[in-house]
């Protein structure tokens, strides 16, 4: 493996689940440093290994595991779910009825649920707290525990793994153990987030440090392929933002050696340039209204920037429609998390709305149910120039 540092940042947040007070809890640290590497072999960004980040995350998973897919019943779980189902409905032949299908970081067992009433034979496996949930609500077997298990038999048809791939330090080895126990003519469904939007524009709200790989659909292909994966499908999900990769494992592994050809301009090649110059257009905002109130809407995806750049926050406020963080904390940023109508009743001077997929909507919303006027509402694409 051939890995560069392309940038460091002193110090992000640390997140692994809002707080009610604006600090994380048994000693982990509110800001942690975030180095992001380059792996040549793949063309992939990488956050380089650093002991604190690693401590601060096994501490964090005992909490609230950040591993695993959005596999719950509601509207965003329902998305995700929705969007799955579909690939497979598209690249997996039937008949479904029979085959025996394993889901890693499977959280709810809801994706598993709807596959079973397709006929799958369902097991999963979930290192946190939401495989009682499965059991309990969906009589889904799942075992509550770190994969790869012990003893573990070769001969699952299919193997899914949604949003858990890009939290693996070694995913090299990961495959290697879903190998294991597919048979011969297993399929594996791998899903992660495309990255390829963040890196293209410059966007650092994308880095996390539970997150040590940053796909993009040419990395991703050359990733698999390196790794013994043949009849490779890409292809990007109809919700969430994801990249959903198909494959079986070659015959002949060690032939896998020639790199995807790029389709676009390599991922690593100007991020951290692009970094920069969405840096500096974060700065210039902030200092122009920084006589108002400026109102952060999806405050997630702006507080990487307000602390690398050590932006002044005293005349922000955050507002978001997640309702499992009202009245919640980033850590080491003492500014609760507001809902809509806390906006409407006290609106703000100025909103900045830090979604790509939602703004126009939100925005919509926004002027429909206050006195803001066009002028007085920021979007995402203001500051980035995105690449979907």
């Amino acid at each position: 493996m051939s890995d560069k540092t392309l940038k460091i940042f002193p110090k992000l947040p640390f997140i692994y689940e809002l707080k009610t007070e604006p600090h994380n809890d048994l000693g982990i640290p509110d800001h942690l440093p975030f180095t992001l590497t380059s792996d040549d072999k793949y063309d992939l960004i990488k956050q380089d290994y650093n002991e604190q980040v690693y401590e601060a995350l096994i501490k964090g998973y005992k909490i609230s595991s950040i591993l695993g897919g959005n596999s719950t019943d509601d509207e965003i779980g329902n998305g995700y779910t929705d969007s799955i189902l579909d690939f497979v409905n598209i690249n997996l032949p039937l008949p479904w009825k029979g085959l025996k299908v394993l889901d890693i970081g499977c959280g709810t067992g809801f994706l598993l649920h709807k596959l079973s009433e397709f006929g799958f034979l369902v097991n999963g496996i979930e290192p946190g707290g939401q495989a009682k949930i499965g059991f309990q609500k969906y009589k889904i077997p799942i075992v509550n525990d770190f994969f790869p298990l012990e003893n573990m038999e070769n001969d699952y048809d299919l193997v899914i793994s949604i949003l858990v791939l890009e939290h693996i330090m070694d995913p090299e080895s990961f495959i290697a153990q879903i190998r294991k126990i597919l048979k011969n003519s297993g399929k594996v469904i791998l899903g992660v987030p495309n990255e390829e939007p963040y890196i293209s524009s410059g966007d650092i709200s994308t880095l996390f440090h539970e997150h040590w790989n940053y796909f993009t659909p040419d990395s991703f292909f050359n990733f698999l392929h390196h790794n013994g994966a043949e009849n490779i499908i890409i292809s990007k999900s109809s919700y969430g933002g994801l990249l959903y990769g198909m494959f079986n494992f070659s015959s002949n592994p060690d032939q896998n050696t020639v790199k995807r050809v790029l389709t676009t301009e390599s991922s690593i090649h100007g991020y951290v340039q692009k970094i920069e110059q969405c840096s500096e257009k974060f700065r210039i905002f902030f200092e122009k209204y920084s006589d108002r109130s400026i109102g952060i809407y999806v405050p997630g995806r702006i507080v990487n920037f307000l602390i690398s750049e050590n932006i002044n926050i005293s005349n922000l406020r955050f507002f978001d429609d997640d309702q499992n963080s009202f009245q919640k904390f980033y850590p080491g940023i003492n500014i609760p998390v507001e809902n809509f109508n806390d906006m409407v009743n006290k609106p703000t001077d100025i909103i900045l709305i830090m979604s790509s997929f939602f703004g126009e909507k939100i925005r919509d919303k926004i002027l429909a149910n206050t006195s803001l006027e066009h002028d007085q509402i920021h979007l995402w694409d203001d500051f980035f120039d995105y690449l979907f």
